[in-house]
């Protein structure tokens, strides 16, 4: 009987080492897979741009492709770009990771919500669409900017068209960047009293690097002698 006891006592730490051995194992192997981290870390995506995806990699094993379903995402390596319409109104991020048996298994997803990219606010020498600036103030400040509600930051503008009526007749000027050439300003001057200014063929840079067309924006000329003192 005691014989039999030992014998049972022997047999069932055996079975209990190499259960232990075969979790650490499991373990071991589930850490070598692969980690993804993706940026940034917010879950919107904008209609009308490439949105920037950055995707970055650790682990053993190999990235086994990058899907977007709601929308299309192109790129290599770490740098992506995602691409969403109003169609949808949301997308998912699929990551998968090439496994030691050269199958692919999913290992990172993510959730996104999209939006309708609203245009920036334009405002000339300070103010807004269907305003009254006075001429002196195209001397002072001399520049238009956007500013994007949703970013909640200024971009910059890449060019810009001024079209004005003089002696009956429509007349446009353009000019690049953001500031009135000196050829604007002269005409500008000359304008009498309650003119009618439009800023037009707005071109904004987006975060994406590429120009978008603004709708443009009116302005109404005063002149209260401020841009004449010291003359």
């Amino acid at each position: 009987m005691r014989g039999l006891c030992i014998l049972f006592f022997y047999l069932f730490s055996v079975s209990y080492g190499m259960a232990q051995d075969s979790t650490a194992l499991t373990f071991r192997v589930r850490d070598q897979g692969m980690k993804v981290s993706v940026y940034p870390v917010d879950t919107i995506l904008w209609t009308e741009i490439a949105n920037p995806i950055r995707i970055r990699i650790k682990g053993e094993m190999k990235l086994g492709g990058v899907y977007m379903k709601g929308g299309k995402i192109s790129g290599s390596d770490s740098t992506w770009s995602a691409f969403v319409t109003e169609n949808e109104n949301s997308a998912v991020l699929t990551i998968y990771e090439t496994t030691a048996e050269g199958a692919k298994a999913v290992c990172f997803t993510k959730k996104y919500t999209i939006k309708k990219l609203t245009q920036p606010k334009i405002f000339v020498c300070g103010v807004r669409n269907d305003s009254v600036i006075d001429k002196f103030d195209f001397h002072k400040k001399n520049h238009i900017s956007a500013f994007h509600p949703e970013w909640k930051k200024y971009l910059a503008v890449s060019s810009f068209s001024m079209v004005y009526v003089k002696n009956g007749k429509k007349d446009t000027l353009s000019t690049p960047g953001n500031q009135f050439s000196l050829a604007m300003r002269e005409q500008i001057y000359q304008l009498p009293m309650g003119s009618t200014l439009v800023i037009c063929n707005i071109k904004v840079m987006m975060p994406d690097g590429n120009n978008r067309s603004v709708s443009p924006v009116t302005i109404f000329i005063a002149d209260t002698g401020r841009s004449k003192v010291g003359q």
